[in-house]
């Protein structure tokens, strides 16, 4: 985030957004920003407001230029923040070859095309996992529900199949864990001498029994091709 978003009590614009671009592309060109070893939100976010970008020496002049310009931690002097905008973007020498309205008329072959069908993107639920810390206090003011009510709430299908898919693994992870548990104990109703390949179905059954056949008792049967024993919970190995 911009150093002026990060301070408190500070107002900030779509300058911020400038910022951000630099960001997104200094990402894009050499990965994230690894410097600093940190992984501590209050250490980043003081190093972001005291600390410029250290930018490799790979970097062409016309590139180091424009991040250097994006990135500035005074607004005054960031690039796109100096009084004409985008413009003063898009006239840098970093992007003297582009065509701009080619870009606006999007005619510009891509140079990558991502096979179709395939979501190139983080994982739903991690997109939508937000730092707590990053959010707290932040309120959606009546300006800004005007905004979004004009915002489409449709559902991609791509986006239903990963919910889905992400939802049948998590559940199914965890009934594969019970299930393993439930063998793992059912295992031990086995003598030595038993094979449990060799029995048909097993498991708790409940029957009558007692003096009368009026009580219910629980007991563990185990259906064979020629007979169904039942074992009681006495330790007994020897069926009824």
């Amino acid at each position: 985030m911009a150093p002026e978003v990060l301070s408190k009590g500070t107002a900030y614009d779509s300058s911020a957004d400038w910022f951000s671009l630099g960001c997104m592309l200094y990402k894009l060109l050499k990965g994230p920003f690894r410097q600093h070893k940190t992984k501590d939100k209050h250490e980043i976010d003081r190093m972001t407001l005291t600390m410029n970008v250290e930018l490799p020496d790979s970097f062409s002049n016309e590139l180091r230029n424009l991040l250097e310009g994006l990135l500035h931690r005074d607004v005054d002097k960031r690039l796109g923040c100096r009084g004409n905008g985008a413009d003063e973007v898009k006239e840098h020498p970093f992007f003297k070859r582009i065509d701009w309205q080619l870009v606006y008329l999007q005619k510009y072959p891509p140079t990558l095309i991502p096979p179709r069908g395939e979501v190139n993107a983080a994982d739903a639920f991690d997109i939508g996992s937000f730092d707590e810390e990053d959010t707290k206090g932040i309120k959606l003011t009546d300006a800004d529900q005007e905004l979004y009510k004009h915002f489409p709430v449709v559902i991609s299908d791509r986006w239903q199949q990963e919910i889905s898919e992400t939802v049948f693994d998590a559940i199914n992870a965890e009934t594969d864990k019970i299930e393993m548990k439930k063998r793992a104990k059912l295992k031990n109703k086995f003598e030595d001498n038993e094979k449990e390949s060799d029995c048909i179905l097993h498991g708790y059954i409940k029957k009558l029994g007692g003096p009368f056949s009026t009580a219910w008792q629980t007991r563990y049967a185990k259906l064979y091709p020629n007979r169904l024993e039942l074992h009681s919970d006495n330790n007994s190995s020897r069926p009824e």
